[in-house]
């Protein structure tokens, strides 16, 4: 599935200090890959980092409204 605007994505590999299968919110596209926000429980933003597409896996939507309640 391609990513599309603020679609919930998990990391296939690590990225700084986060590791693969962190869940992200993709919040800026760009040709070969987008900005992805790392927020806590609560919606506090934790840290933005950019990654190319391939280190990206869309979460289904019913999993991505799982990630929302």
């Amino acid at each position: 599935m391609d990513p599309a605007l603020l679609d919930v994505i998990e990391l296939r590999v690590a990225s700084g200090r986060w590791p693969a299968g962190t869940a992200a919110t993709l919040v800026e596209m760009f040709e070969d890959g987008g900005l992805v926000e790392i927020s806590d429980d609560d919606g506090r933003t934790l840290d933005i980092i950019p990654l190319p597409y391939e280190a990206m896996t869309v979460l289904p939507r019913s999993e991505q409204q799982q990630l929302m309640v």
